[in-house]
């Protein structure tokens, strides 16, 4: 589920690639739907267990540092 949602999300692989291509790493074929519903869960597990912790760290760091454009 990683890997689709790496290729989808990260590289901006049309969902049928993408099927394509895991099915081709995986020598079993892949669902272009199952490919498309992942987007939605992806975004939803960001909201709920990566964003949370990643707050949780920045907070409790003794020192946080943004970088501004010049």
């Amino acid at each position: 589920m990683a890997r689709a949602a790496w290729l989808v999300c990260a590289h901006h692989l049309p969902v049928r690639r993408t099927a394509s291509v895991l099915a081709a790493l995986l020598g079993a074929p892949v669902s272009a739907g199952w490919v498309a519903a992942l987007r939605g869960k992806a975004a939803r597990l960001l909201e709920t267990a990566f964003l949370p912790r990643i707050r949780e760290l920045i907070a409790s760091a003794p020192v946080a540092h943004a970088a501004t454009r010049t």
